[in-house]
C-alpha cells in the first residue's frame, strides 16, 4: 500500500467521532425520567409493547359491549372484537385483528348470493332453502368432522371460520345469522330467521310460519331452549352468549363434565385448599393430578368478565365463577367481595334453595336427584370458597398493623 493511502487512512480514522451509545441517546426536550415502554417479549415470541396492544384490547371490549347493547346488533361485528381482544392479549400483537376485512367478506359473500339467486323471481321458501344450498353447498361451510377440533377454540373464533369454512354448529349459526342480517337490508329474506335443528349437520333458513324444533344451547344460568324468540329462531344475543360459553368451557383449567352446567365446583375447592397442590395455578394453567396440564386461565377470564358485563346490573353465576379464578390467580380482595355479592344476590339464593332440595331428593322434590345433588356440592364450595377469601382478608390485615 502506498505511504499517501495510508497517511489518508490515518487522517480519517482520527477524526472520526466515537459510536454514541443508543442508551446514551435521547430526544432533545426529553426527560431523562420518562420510562420506556413495557416490553413483554421473551425469547422467540416478539411482543409489541403492553401500552400498544392492551390499548386494542380495550377498543375492543368497549366496542362488543357497545354493539351488544343494540337492538339489531350485528352477530358478525360482535363475534370479531370478541376475537379481536382475545387475539390482542394472547399475542400482545402490533397489528389489531382487521374487523372490517373480515366483515367485507361477509358483504362479498351476500353480493356473490344476490348475483347467483335473486336476478329470478322465486317464493321465499324457495330462497331461504337456495341460501342453505349456496352456504354449505356452493361455499363449503361445515362442522368439523376430527373428534379433537369439536370443542376447539380455533373452530369457534369467528374469523377463523370465515377463513376455514369449518367452525362449530354455533359459529356456523353466526356466520348464517350475518349473512342473513346483510340480505335483509337489501330487501332480500326480509321475514326469515335462522334455526338450529336437532340433529342437523348446519343451521337452516325458515320463513316466518315455519315450524323448526330448535336444540337446546347453554347459556349462563342454566339450560335453556335457544328459542329466544316466539318461532323458537336464534339471535345475536343468544348465539354470543353460547360462543361465550364454549370459549369457557374450553379454556377452563379444571374438570368440567359434559353434563355438568359449570366448572365451578372442582375450581372452588382447589381454591379454597381441599385438593392439596392438585388445581392449584402453575403459570397461565393449573396442575392436574394426571396427566399434562391444560387450560388457559387468562383467557376463561376475558370470557367471564364479557358474561359478567352482559349480565348486568344482575349478577349471575358467572359472577361466582370469576370471583373463584380471581381467588386462584391472586386477586383475592376483589374476589371475596364478588363472591359477597353473588350469595346476597337472587342466583345465590336460587343455589341455596335448590340445595335445600336435596334432601327430599326422591321424596317429590322439585329437581332430579343428581341436579339437587350437585347443587348441594355448589353450594358447599361456594361457602368452603368464602371462608378461605375471609380467613386470608382477616391474616392480609393483621400482618398489616
Amino acid at each position: 500500500m502506498h505511504a499517501a493511502s495510508l497517511r489518508e487512512m490515518a487522517f480519517v480514522v482520527a477524526h472520526t467521532p466515537a459510536p454514541v451509545s443508543l442508551r446514551r441517546m435521547r430526544r432533545p426536550g426529553r426527560s431523562r425520567s420518562v420510562r420506556a415502554l413495557q416490553d413483554d417479549s421473551t425469547f422467540g415470541k416478539p411482543a409489541a409493547p403492553k401500552e400498544l396492544w392492551s390499548g386494542f384490547a380495550r377498543t375492543f371490549r368497549d366496542g362488543f359491549l357497545e354493539e351488544m347493547a343494540k337492538p339489531d346488533c350485528d352477530v358478525a361485528r360482535a363475534a370479531l372484537l370478541l376475537a379481536g381482544e382475545d387475539d390482542a392479549v394472547t399475542s400482545r400483537t402490533a397489528v389489531p385483528l382487521p374487523v372490517d376485512a373480515y366483515l367485507g367478506r361477509l358483504d362479498s359473500l351476500a353480493s356473490d348470493f344476490m348475483v347467483a339467486y335473486c336476478d329470478t323471481e322465486a317464493h321465499e321458501e324457495d330462497r331461504a332453502a337456495q341460501l342453505d344450498t349456496f352456504l354449505y353447498d356452493h361455499c363449503r361451510f361445515r362442522t368439523p368432522t376430527a373428534w379433537t377440533e369439536v370443542n376447539s377454540p380455533y373452530r369457534t373464533y369467528l374469523h377463523h371460520v370465515l377463513a376455514q369454512k369449518v367452525g362449530r354448529l354455533e359459529s356456523l349459526a353466526q356466520v348464517h345469522c350475518a349473512l342473513l342480517q346483510r340480505l335483509q337490508h337489501r330487501g332480500v329474506l326480509v321475514g326469515a330467521d335462522v334455526y338450529v335443528a336437532p340433529g342437523g349437520r348446519h343451521p337452516v333458513t325458515r320463513t316466518a310460519g315455519t315450524q323448526v324444533v330448535s336444540t337446546p344451547v347453554f347459556i349462563p344460568g342454566g339450560w335453556a331452549s335457544s328459542a329466544s324468540t316466539p318461532s323458537g329462531a336464534v339471535t345475536p344475543r343468544l348465539l354470543l352468549l353460547a360462543t361465550l360459553q364454549a370459549l369457557l368451557r374450553a379454556f377452563w383449567a379444571w374438570e368440567w363434565r359434559p353434563e355438568e352446567p359449570s366448572g365451578f365446583l372442582r375450581a372452588a375447592r382447589a381454591a379454597a385448599g381441599d385438593s392439596g397442590r392438585t388445581g392449584t395455578v402453575i403459570g397461565s394453567t393449573v396442575m392436574q393430578a394426571s396427566g399434562r396440564p391444560f387450560g388457559d386461565l387468562e383467557r376463561a377470564q376475558l370470557q367471564l368478565e364479557r358474561l359478567v358485563a352482559l349480565a348486568q346490573p344482575e349478577v349471575t353465576t358467572a359472577t361466582r365463577d370469576l370471583a373463584c379464578l380471581l381467588a386462584h390467580r391472586g386477586n383475592k380482595d376483589l374476589a371475596l367481595n364478588m363472591l359477597r355479592d353473588y350469595v346476597n344476590s337472587a342466583a345465590g339464593k336460587d343455589l341455596q334453595a335448590r340445595a335445600a332440595t336435596s334432601a327430599p331428593a326422591l321424596a317429590g322434590a322439585a329437581l332430579p336427584a343428581s341436579q339437587s345433588a350437585f347443587a348441594e356440592q355448589e353450594q358447599a364450595a361456594v361457602e368452603a370458597l368464602l371462608i378461605s377469601l375471609e380467613r386470608s382478608r382477616l391474616e392480609k390485615t393483621f400482618t398489616q398493623q
